[in-house]
């Protein structure tokens, strides 16, 4: 038998293999609500947002609405 026909013959079965192969995440049983403390980014709900952040603020909602 020709290397090219086994080659062949194994890419099949590993393209059948994956067609049938199903992964499911696992389910989450809490959802993040941001950074942990004294993370860098860390928001600071005392502070209001400047002229920047309100308009890529504004930019982002426009793009899911």
């Amino acid at each position: 038998m020709r290397p090219h026909r086994v080659l062949h013959a194994v890419y099949k079965m590993l393209v059948a293999a994956g067609s049938i192969w199903v992964w499911f995440p696992p389910e989450e049983t809490s959802v993040p609500q941001g950074p942990p403390p004294r993370h860098p980014e860390r928001l600071r709900p005392d502070l209001p947002f400047d002229e920047t952040e309100t308009a890529l603020f504004r930019q982002l909602m426009g793009l899911w609405q």
